[in-house]
């Protein structure tokens, strides 16, 4: 079936139109697939955060009980560790509950051991040091189990947001990686489409101006 010369150059622009389209999709496809990797990114980022400073309300939780403990400052205790200690387990009832962690749950659970101990410490040292020293063995183990657990899980986030990061560099030198071989194999074919076209355009033309 030969074409007319309009209808060539429908096919031959229509054509092109719908590489543009296609282009345009698989941009976008891309672009939507990157921004889920940076939503994810960054919300592994804010959990990180988050991690980290239930690291540190814990350490300092540990450390004002042992300061308390040997200097018999009950203020210490109502003005800093309860705050404190209260703080924390918001954040890890809050982050507990947005990653469903089995890590952060046994750390929850383990909370109120933790507090506990440090108060009788406390009290053993407001009676005697000797019975207060038996105690700090106790509350030392208690404390350096709740820490090594807390330690653990900070880690394995950190290890969580590297292969983050790692995944969304990948996915970006990926994306334009793809655009490029995609834009180059979008020229080839304009140019030959472009040739294709003006030679069918080209010839006919010379065939009229022949006969004439």
């Amino acid at each position: 079936m030969k074409l007319s010369i309009r209808n060539k150059l429908i096919l031959g622009f229509g054509t092109l139109i719908f590489s543009f389209l296609a282009f345009g999709f698989f941009v976008y496809s891309l672009l939507n697939e990157y921004n889920e990797d940076i939503t994810k990114f960054s919300h592994t980022k804010d959990d990180v955060f988050e991690a980290y400073s239930i690291q540190n309300d814990i350490t300092n939780v540990w450390q004002y009980f042992t300061d308390a403990s040997l200097t018999l400052d009950h203020k210490v205790i109502v003005n800093e560790i309860d705050p404190l200690f209260n703080s924390l387990k918001s954040k890890l009832k809050a982050l507990t509950q947005k990653t469903s962690s089995d890590e952060l749950k046994k750390i929850l659970d383990e909370s109120d051991e933790f507090y506990s101990t440090g108060k009788k410490m406390f009290s053993a040292y407001s009676r005697s040091k000797t019975e207060g020293d038996l105690v700090m063995a106790e509350f030392d183990r208690v404390s350096e189990n709740y820490i090594s657990n807390i330690n653990e899980y900070v880690n394995s986030q950190k290890l969580r947001l590297h292969e983050s990061y790692s995944e969304l560099i990948k996915m970006g030198n990926s994306g334009q990686s793809n655009v490029e071989i995609f834009l180059f194999i979008a020229f080839i074919f304009s140019v030959v489409l472009s040739y294709f076209i003006s030679r069918n355009l080209t010839v006919p033309v010379k065939a009229l101006e022949n006969a004439m």
